[in-house]
């Protein structure tokens, strides 16, 4: 998936938790299974990308670049 998306889903995540989790499920459930019940070979990647990222449960790992980092390289070259 995108950066976007990844970001998106951890925030609704963040913020919504177990009701982000049911919408995720109705995805599963209603979407993704009529979408493979029409079989069109268009949506097997949208299929496998949405697949992966829910079944790895991949909303809940925060994106990287999304937090400031601790420190940066300016710091460690300071004499």
């Amino acid at each position: 998936m995108f950066f976007g998306d990844q970001v998106a889903g951890f925030r609704l995540y963040m913020v919504y938790q177990k009701a982000f989790v049911k919408l995720l499920n109705v995805i599963v459930v209603d979407f993704i299974g009529s979408l493979k019940q029409q079989k069109d070979p268009d949506s097997r990647a949208v299929l496998s990308r949405l697949e992966t990222y829910i079944g790895a449960r991949q909303f809940m790992k925060e994106p990287d670049g999304r937090s400031m980092p601790k420190s940066d390289l300016s710091s460690a070259l300071k004499c």
